[in-house]
């Protein structure tokens, strides 16, 4: 499933991830590249793999792989897709 959404400016926590020194940090998403979200909390900036973590966003867990797309191209694939029928 391709999450549809942007997620500059919004607000998140590392729920699991395959470095267990992620799991718990979070904060606001400041940037966005294909393979990588750039989170501040307290100053600190962390940039986070998509693919080796799940993301908490409000009430919503996300699995990093449906991620790996550019901000662009994931809303325009879901688009797409949506059109199809998916």
């Amino acid at each position: 499933m391709i999450y549809p959404y942007r997620l500059i400016g919004s607000h998140t926590e590392i729920v699991s991830s395959t470095d267990p020194t992620l799991v718990g940090r979070g904060g606001d998403i400041l940037d966005e590249t294909k393979n990588m979200l750039i989170i501040e909390d307290r100053e600190k900036r962390y940039m986070i793999p998509k693919s080796a973590c799940a993301f908490s966003f409000s009430d919503l867990t996300v699995n990093g792989h449906d991620l790996i797309y550019r901000p662009e191209e994931r809303i325009k694939r879901y688009m797409r897709g949506r059109c199809r029928g998916w």
